[in-house]
C-alpha cells in the first residue's frame, strides 16, 4: 500500500503531560476550521470519559493544521485543563493505552493515551465492553466519526477492534532508564 502524506487531512493535537513526559495526542478529521470546535469536544469527551482511570495529565495546549498544510496553528483550548487523579509513578510513564482499528482502505490508525491507572491485564489486551471506561471512550470515537471526526490517514471512518491493547513504549522505556 502506496504511504500518504502526513498533511493528507485536516489535524488536531491535544498536547498534554502525564507529569513525567510531554505527549500529543494526534486526531484527523475533516471540515477545516469550521470543525475545529466539534474535534476539541470530542476529544474533551474522549478524555473525559478516561477521567476515572488515569493518573493525573495536564493539558498544555492544543492545535490544528489544514489539509495540505505544513504549519499549525495554537488553538485556545476548551475543554478541561487536566483530567485523572494522582501522581503517576515514574516506573509507570512509559506505559500507554492504544485504541485501534482499520478503514475500509486497509489503513490501520491508532490512538496511545498515556496515564492509566491501573495494573496491567495479563494478555495486555482489554476488551472494549470490559471496562466501563473504555467502552465509553470508544463510543466517543465512533460517534464523533460521524460529524468527520477521528478518521484514518486516508480520511476515511475507521472500523475500532473490540479491545484496546495495553503496553510499554519503548522510547519512554529507554527515557526512564
Amino acid at each position: 500500500m502506496a504511504p500518504l502524506p502526513d498533511n493528507n487531512t485536516d489535524c488536531f493535537w491535544l498536547d498534554y503531560t502525564d507529569g513525567q513526559n510531554p505527549h500529543s495526542l494526534l486526531v484527523r478529521f475533516n471540515g477545516g476550521g469550521a470543525n475545529v470546535p466539534n474535534v476539541m469536544s470530542s476529544v474533551d469527551q474522549f478524555f473525559t470519559a478516561l477521567d476515572p482511570i488515569l493518573y493525573a495529565i495536564t493539558v498544555n495546549g492544543a492545535r490544528w493544521r489544514e489539509e495540505g498544510s505544513t504549519i499549525s496553528q495554537p488553538l485556545i483550548w476548551e475543554g478541561a485543563a487536566g483530567y485523572g487523579n494522582f501522581a503517576m509513578p515514574s516506573t509507570l510513564a512509559p506505559r500507554q493505552v492504544c485504541f485501534l482499528g482499520r478503514d475500509s482502505a486497509g489503513r490501520r490508525v491508532r490512538w496511545f493515551v498515556f496515564g492509566w491507572d491501573a495494573a496491567p491485564p495479563t494478555a495486555f489486551r482489554i476488551g472494549a465492553g470490559g471496562a466501563t471506561e473504555f467502552a465509553d471512550a470508544r463510543a466517543v470515537i465512533v460517534a464523533g466519526n460521524a460529524d468527520g471526526i477521528w478518521l484514518t490517514i486516508a480520511g476515511l471512518d475507521p472500523v475500532l477492534y473490540g479491545y484496546v491493547d495495553i503496553n510499554y513504549n519503548s522510547y519512554y522505556e529507554e527515557k526512564t532508564r
